[in-house]
């Protein structure tokens, strides 16, 4: 499609989403007894109802989610 000024419109240009694979890893051992991995992503969650964040961290090899203890 030629739009004005003989431009060319190729479309929404792609965009990059930012947040996917942006996890950064951090030294915490997985709980589950057949993983032996000692890396994990972390993130902040509110806590319902409550003043505080709960951390949470999913294991980067077997994908064990567990909070902060």
């Amino acid at each position: 499609m030629t739009t004005r000024d003989g431009q060319q419109d190729d479309g929404a240009p792609a965009v990059a989403d930012a947040t996917q694979d942006a996890a950064e890893t951090m030294a915490e051992s997985c709980p589950a007894d057949d993983c032996d991995s000692d890396q994990a992503n972390d993130e902040m969650l509110p806590k319902p109802g409550g003043s505080y964040e709960v951390r949470l961290f999913t294991c980067v090899e077997c994908g064990q989610k567990w909070r902060e203890s």
